[in-house]
């Protein structure tokens, strides 16, 4: 979680207020979680950068507009592979 070091408070009273707040809503907003800060097992982040933000951030703009699906994993909905663009990425494996 990225923003953990910036949080001016506890998480546990962060995520207990926006659960609250859900409570009160009668349509829900979509939660996207990613993680720019993975490492490999040499300490090398595995995203190659901000640079390339916009192509998460497209993946999730079409989703909400129902241009784009996703495959329901444990840890939420995430990507197909062909669902982002990796062209002119040299990336080590393809994701399975």
């Amino acid at each position: 979680m990225a923003m953990l070091p910036f949080c001016g408070y506890h998480m546990g009273d962060y995520f207990r207020h926006w659960i609250k707040m859900q409570r009160m809503l009668t349509s829900t907003p979509r939660v996207f979680h990613v993680n720019w800060f993975r490492k490999d097992e040499e300490g090398n982040f595995m995203w190659p950068g901000f640079g390339q933000n916009l192509r998460i951030l497209k993946w999730i703009v079409d989703r909400v507009h129902g241009r784009a699906h996703g495959k329901e994993t444990p840890i939420g909905w995430t990507p197909y592979y062909d669902d982002i663009d990796w062209n002119g990425l040299r990336l080590l494996t393809r994701a399975v």
